[in-house]
């Protein structure tokens, strides 16, 4: 395949060969003799390799486009119009044919990796929209870690090592959960492509989980958290702290499920699960009587109490440990300081147990540390009766 001399070779003089509206023809015959200029030093510096096939050769000048088709930046498709007028036809860049070499992809498109992982996408079949979205989000998040992890940004599901899938499989930078997930939608990417790494187990396996100390606020950082809380950050608060409600349940609780005029207060609460779990009735803690009828003052009984999308109450609890001086957690150790507070209040762990919705007692005592306790009072006589032995 030749190379057309009046082809432009950049968007920019693409735009600049379309005429506008009263431009005079000399104007553009001028503009268009000054773009030939322009392509001929540019193609001086440029010329494939005598080893390169016809093949190769024909994907560098289009990466698998027909001849009237110009490949643009962001993944435009351009074709040749009449005359010397050239007008855009598609947004959409076509990918290239199946079979064709990774080799041949020229280095300057850079969005080779993002077409691959739509084309992965879409080919697909029983899956739903969500699962495309998020399959296409966390895939073309990967090279910029990968760049983060130091490695070099992947261009395609050849350029992956095995050594690039340990590093993002156990780096702590990486919540646990977002680990697992990302790898998992990598091996089904990896998959498609051909690549051998995803068929060996051992590179995707995860180790059980190191027990750690779950987190918790005493009643000091309990204080300054609530301190610090300013607006809608204090609902947040108080609903985790003084009721011990998840931030699913925060958000999916309604004006209608409080009955604030009841003797006590009480709230109507759906617990964790797609549809939501069993329905549970608590009452409603004094401490966050006035906060939360300040919220509800004014609203319909379908609104929400929280007035704020799900993804706010993470974020809006983390800005208050921010403010308060706190390395962050997460708003789960509201839910479980509630519960230690209480047992240390004096509060039986099976009144716990009813707030929580739990189903056992034991599961109870196990969320909010109460076996760990016991065994350092244990310890503490054990310590005490060996210093007064003689």
């Amino acid at each position: 395949m030749t190379t057309d001399p009046l082809r432009p070779s950049s968007l920019w003089q693409v735009l600049r060969l379309v005429p506008k509206v009263g431009q005079a023809e000399d104007e553009v015959e001028r503009q268009r003799l000054e773009d030939r200029e322009d392509h001929e030093t540019v193609s001086k510096s440029w010329s494939p390799s005598s080893k390169e096939t016809e093949r190769e050769k024909d994907s560098h000048n289009g990466y698998g486009l027909g001849e009237d088709d110009v490949p643009c930046e962001q993944g435009s498709t351009l074709s040749a119009g009449a005359g010397h007028a050239w007008e855009e036809i598609d947004v959409l860049y076509r990918p290239p044919p199946l079979g064709l070499s990774e080799v041949t992809v020229p280095a300057g498109v850079r969005w080779y990796w993002n077409e691959r992982v739509a084309r992965y996408v879409t080919s697909r079949n029983g899956v739903g929209e969500d699962w495309r979205r998020q399959v296409r989000r966390a895939l073309q998040n990967l090279p910029g870690w990968f760049a983060r992890l130091g490695f070099e940004a992947p261009t395609s599901a050849s350029a992956i090592t095995r050594r690039m899938i340990e590093v993002l499989r156990d780096t702590p930078l990486l919540a646990p959960c977002t680990r697992q997930n990302w790898t998992s939608k990598l091996r089904g990417f990896l998959g498609s492509e051909g690549c051998p790494l995803s068929t060996e187990g051992d590179l995707w396996h995860f180790g059980a989980p190191v027990p750690r100390k779950r987190p918790y606020l005493d009643i000091g950082k309990a204080k300054v958290v609530l301190d610090s809380a300013q607006g809608r950050e204090r609902l947040v608060v108080v609903l985790g702290l003084f009721n011990g409600l998840r931030a699913c349940e925060m958000s999916r609780l309604r004006v209608r499920d409080l009955e604030l005029g009841e003797q006590p207060p009480t709230m109507w609460v759906l617990g964790k699960g797609t549809r939501g779990g069993k329905p549970r009735r608590i009452p409603v803690n004094p401490m966050a009587y006035g906060e939360i009828a300040e919220f509800v003052r004014g609203k319909r009984p379908e609104d929400p109490v929280y007035p704020g999308p799900y993804g706010a109450i993470d974020k809006d609890w983390r800005r208050v440990q921010r403010r308060a001086g706190f390395v962050p957690v997460g708003t789960h150790a509201l839910r479980r300081s509630f519960g230690r507070i209480s047992h240390d209040a004096g509060t039986p762990t099976a009144e716990i147990q009813a707030v929580y919705g739990h189903a056992a007692e034991s599961t109870t005592s196990s969320y909010i540390g109460i076996e760990e306790q016991r065994m350092a009072r244990g310890m503490a006589q054990m310590a005490a009766f060996f210093q007064e032995a003689r």
